[in-house]
């Protein structure tokens, strides 16, 4: 139903956040590594959503980036693992870590999560062994302020055909202090270097 959702972040709780977009406030639980990488209260950003639905509750979750997203439904279609397990998974600060050695046939680390006993632990490695799934770095998620030559130089390196992610994750590649007081066309030049490798 929900792609993702742009807008101002509102509020940020110790589970979640409130994001404002079109005159609306979406409550979104997110995971942990997340939440201690949002920007400042009033800053623009975009998660990527799962709308979980239930007979008596609709949930809205957020994430950083699509392959998060698809990670935690992989997860949550898991025999045992309910989407806050799932959230708790992906909260953890060494995922990478744990997905590698679940992909490895090790459950060990699997088990320091909260929730996650050793039955279920085997049974994620075993469900996750198999599948080509892969999760990206956790980044700041806040998007340049509206008007300024970092939004522009995005937009652009979307008109040239990047996705949104792609193309701010360039700009930030460039570092605040190479962007700052440069033209958009510099910006943008920099950012496709950076791209290119």
């Amino acid at each position: 139903m929900y792609a993702f959702i742009q807008g101002r972040l509102e509020e940020a709780g110790a589970s979640g956040v409130v994001i404002s977009s079109g005159g609306v406030g979406y409550a979104l639980l997110v995971p942990e590594r997340l939440r201690r990488r949002l920007p400042p209260v009033g800053e623009e950003l975009r998660l990527y959503t799962h709308l979980h639905v239930r007979e008596d509750d609709l949930t809205l979750f957020g994430f950083a980036n699509a392959d998060e997203r698809d990670l935690f439904r992989a997860l949550i279609g898991i025999n045992g693992v309910g989407p806050k397990l799932a959230l708790a998974i992906l909260g953890d600060e060494d995922f990478e870590l744990i997905l590698a050695g679940a992909r490895a046939g090790d459950a060990t680390p699997l088990t320091r999560i909260k929730g996650v006993g050793k039955k279920t632990a085997e049974r994620l490695v075993v469900e996750l062994r198999d599948r080509e799934l892969q999760v990206s770095p956790v980044a700041p998620v806040h998007l340049p302020r509206p008007g300024t030559p970092e939004e522009e130089a995005v937009l652009a390196l979307e008109a040239m055909g990047l996705s949104p992610e792609s193309a701010r994750r360039a700009v930030e590649q460039i570092g605040a202090e190479d962007r700052e007081d440069r033209p958009v066309e510099e910006i943008v030049r920099r950012a496709l270097r950076a791209v290119a490798g």
